[in-house]
């Protein structure tokens, strides 16, 4: 238990010491999630520019044309 509680203290004590660097870590890899995201969005946004070339109201119509096979 005193192990356990001691463990407990340095990682209390790290993260007020070093939070930045801890954020800095979860911004990186929240930055190379949204990367991957991004890539996905601005394929369907692709899509939906090809769709609005044949009308505006039919995007309206199907904001989802994912969604209908």
């Amino acid at each position: 238990m005193g192990k356990h509680r001691k463990r407990t203290r340095s990682s209390s004590s790290s993260d007020g010491g070093s939070s930045d660097g801890e954020n800095r870590k979860r911004l990186k890899k929240l930055e190379r999630f949204y990367r991957k995201y991004k890539r996905n969005y601005v394929r369907q946004r692709s899509r939906s520019r090809a769709e609005r070339r044949h009308g505006k109201r039919s995007r309206r119509d199907l904001p989802s044309p994912s969604l209908s096979p």
